[in-house]
């Protein structure tokens, strides 16, 4: 892998995140008209709106977007081990994005369900790949832990314990989820 490529793939995920957060505030918006601020759309997009996450929001907006953060990467010296870090958390990213999307596909009204098809067409026309094909990282992580029958880091457990306190994800089947959640417990008892 040459030293352009993770900036390659780093830009690519970025124009996708880019996408989904422009859509999603445009959906958000749709309701309430533009009289909804920076702020108040990070609370009706976050579960929580996380105070230090709207504090920034709200005076620099701007910083919510990947077009930011990747103007704060230098590529001929971003070090090879740091650009492959983004690149997980783009991809986990992308993971729990999906995720929700299927949770909520499958729950929705069927008119709600055409407007997220609709969406996933689009995003694949104006971004040039699939959002859900990127949406594989996590299962993958969970699928590697299985396999080697334990978690190795506390980045994965984090990872995984996403999975595990969300009652709607759909990466993993239920028996998966639950072997995982045994690993997961072992990780903690080695600690």
């Amino acid at each position: 892998m040459t030293r352009e490529d993770p900036m390659d793939e780093i830009v690519r995920l970025t124009r996708g995140l880019d996408h989904w957060r422009d859509w999603s505030i445009e959906e958000h918006r749709r309701p309430y008209g533009e009289v909804v601020s920076p702020g108040d759309m990070l609370f009706l997009l976050t579960e929580d709106g996380p105070e230090e996450l709207e504090a920034i929001h709200t005076t620099h907006p701007e910083r919510d977007t990947g077009r930011h953060w990747l103007s704060r990467i230098d590529p001929k010296t971003v070090r090879p081990s740091d650009a492959r870090t983004v690149l997980k958390m783009l991809r986990e990213w992308y993971s729990h994005v999906a995720s929700d999307i299927r949770a909520f596909q499958d729950q929705a009204q069927p008119a709600e369900t055409q407007i997220y098809s609709d969406y996933l067409g689009r995003f694949r026309t104006d971004v040039g790949f699939d959002l859900m094909s990127e949406g594989n990282a996590i299962r993958g992580l969970a699928l590697k832990a299985l396999e080697n029958g334990a978690i190795k880091t506390r980045r994965d457990w984090d990872t995984l314990n996403e999975l595990r306190v969300d009652i709607s994800q759909t990466i993993l089947s239920t028996d998966e989820m639950a072997r995982v959640s045994d690993l997961m417990d072992g990780y903690e008892a080695r600690q």
